[in-house]
């Protein structure tokens, strides 16, 4: 999906309970992926791992929330993680892009399995709460957690993206 987009690669190498991850390392192109849920919902929370193989050299998002299912840009984004220059997370809502409303401490480290969880409960004017933690693999101890009460989404959310969602450079980066 997206505007520019390539066929995904499949990493068979690196998954995380299944058979198939994509590989979003192209410098040039988007490469993600999109669920349509059959209604717009207000609270949603969502899981899921990568794999990075480099030091992260550019800011891009991992995961996007959407109150449309069409690629609208950021007028329709309720949200999302976003991978930062210096290996840290970065949470932001639909006011606070790229700023954040969150950002991780710690510096995540090459060749590890992370799971991300995050839950988004939306609100338009300023009270939304968006709350999770990051995990390496599939540990039950987060390596940290966040709670922002003060968030701005939009309404309802009715897609998730994961992937590369960016035209800028990345490195290799395994999803699940």
């Amino acid at each position: 999906n997206g505007n520019g987009a390539v066929a995904a690669i499949v990493d068979n190498a690196h998954t995380a309970h299944g058979s198939r991850a994509i590989v979003a390392d192209s410098a040039a192109s988007y490469q993600y992926v999109q669920k349509n849920l059959a209604s717009a919902v207000t609270d949603i929370a969502v899981r899921y791992y990568f794999y990075a193989d480099d030091l992260q050299g550019g800011d891009y998002d991992d995961l996007r929330f959407y109150s449309t299912t069409t690629d609208a840009g950021s007028t329709n984004r309720a949200g999302g993680v976003r991978r930062i220059t210096g290996n840290k997370l970065r949470v932001f809502d639909s006011l606070n892009i790229p700023a954040g409303l969150w950002t991780s401490t710690n510096t995540l480290s090459i060749n590890t399995m992370y799971r991300v969880e995050i839950r988004v409960q939306c609100n338009a004017s300023g009270s939304a709460t968006m709350s999770g933690g990051y995990y390496i693999g599939d540990s039950t101890t987060p390596v940290q957690t966040f709670s922002v009460t003060t968030a701005t989404t939009t309404t309802d959310i009715l897609s998730v993206h994961m992937g590369k969602q960016q035209n800028a450079a990345n490195v290799p980066s395994t999803m699940h």
